[in-house]
């Protein structure tokens, strides 16, 4: 990067998607499953990744670090809902190919997806951040 030049990164955070009403019937099941990130963890990555990017910026020497997020609570079946589930099943597909760590159960797979097609249910989306900074000149 030249001499005060940006970087800008997107990243989410995927410790917190998933049904927001604890009184739905497919609530508990999705956030017993999930483990609030640790799902995800099990698979080897960092699911609150983006919550760090400013820290990382700021390590590599940039100035006016800016982090935006935003995240959207959406209706199960709604284009999001759908995305989400097709990356849940991919993800399923390539730990039982792989024999990968932190393989899903059926019914654990079953308790994510369920409420990803499901109009009833409500949910928050993955935290997305824009984080940029500046390079000093």
């Amino acid at each position: 990067m030249r001499p005060g030049g940006w970087l800008i990164d997107e990243e989410g955070d995927w410790g917190m998607p998933g049904p927001v009403d604890p009184s739905h019937p497919l609530y508990a099941g999705y956030h017993r499953a999930f483990k609030g990130g640790d799902w995800w963890a099990a698979r080897g990555y960092d699911p609150f990744f983006g919550r760090k990017l400013p820290t990382l910026f700021e390590r590599c020497g940039l100035h006016d670090i800016d982090n935006q997020t935003t995240a959207s609570v959406v209706r199960g079946g709604n284009p999001w809902a759908r995305w989400w589930q097709q990356n849940l099943d991919v993800i399923r597909a390539w730990g039982l190919a792989s024999s990968g760590p932190g393989e899903a159960t059926d019914e654990e797979h079953k308790e994510l997806t369920a409420p990803c097609s499901d109009p009833s249910a409500w949910f928050i989306t993955e935290l997305l951040h824009a984080c940029s900074g500046q390079r000093p000149s």
